[in-house]
């Protein structure tokens, strides 16, 4: 199945990051800190999306504001162009 964003959001596949935080206080091995901010490839972008922006493209934004939709058993990742805060470029 396909999906083509509408309405200026960008479909993105997120990239987690494993985060090891030594705190001094114990907690489980499970538990995972929560980092305010995210980042993700660029899968496609809405037709009137004015960002220049491209598929493959790291972006990064504010991570409680992605959207995640499930169709057909299938998870889609949206992100808003206004909520992205930056595009990286790895080549410096």
């Amino acid at each position: 199945m396909k999906f083509k964003p509408c309405n200026r959001h960008l479909l993105i596949d997120p990239i987690e990051e494993d985060q090891v935080e030594q705190t001094g206080i114990l907690l489980p091995d499970e538990y995972k800190s929560k980092n305010p901010f995210s980042v993700g490839r660029v899968i496609g972008k809405s037709a009137d999306c004015s960002l220049n922006v491209f598929p493959g493209e790291k972006v990064t934004y504010t991570t409680t504001m992605v959207e995640n939709v499930t169709i057909g058993g299938k998870e889609f990742f949206l992100l808003l162009e206004n909520y992205v805060l930056g595009i990286l470029d790895e080549e410096n």
